[in-house]
């Protein structure tokens, strides 16, 4: 019998990150021990921003709910290329040594719209993935309305997606 996960679950394969190390920046399913999480985070200067989806139908929704989340500047052009843009870049936001989205309530989203769902996975991925080499990395955690797919990919331990 094997020790490793099968692949029908491919994110019981990721452990939680290392929030000392940026290269574990990245998108990875929320898992049950949040408390854990977030203390995690915070004991290594990482700030947590959770962002409730729940009642997100489409991009609109979801756009409005992060830039509320993460305190957007009016400037945000509300669509993804702007989305990338604030999360490649998040200057007004007070200096943090990380920091850590929490995505959670998208399966209405899912249900509704579930290829904005997976554009906004793929934005998260994108910058977490970039802000590796910044002073603060970001950590994306969605709870996942289908984990068993393997839509969420952590970094490997070279920070890079799998």
């Amino acid at each position: 019998m094997s020790d490793s996960p099968s692949p029908a679950s491919p994110i019981a394969a990721y452990p939680d990150p290392d929030f000392a190390n940026a290269d574990t920046a990245g998108l990875y399913p929320l898992g049950d021990d949040q408390g854990f999480l977030a203390e995690n985070a915070s004991r290594h200067g990482v700030v947590t921003t959770l962002i409730d989806c729940s009642g997100c139908a489409h991009k609109a929704d979801l756009l409005e709910r992060i830039a509320s989340g993460l305190q957007f500047p009016d400037w945000f052009g509300h669509n993804w290329d702007a989305l990338a843009d604030c999360l490649d870049d998040l200057g007004w936001l007070p200096p943090a040594q990380g920091r850590m989205i929490v995505l959670t309530g998208l399966q209405h989203l899912h249900d509704t719209s579930p290829e904005d769902l997976r554009i906004a996975k793929e934005v998260f991925a994108d910058a977490a993935r970039q802000s590796a080499s910044t002073p603060s990395p970001i950590w994306v955690f969605i709870e996942d309305p289908e984990p068993a797919r393997g839509d969420l990919t952590p970094p490997d331990h070279d920070g890079v997606q799998a």
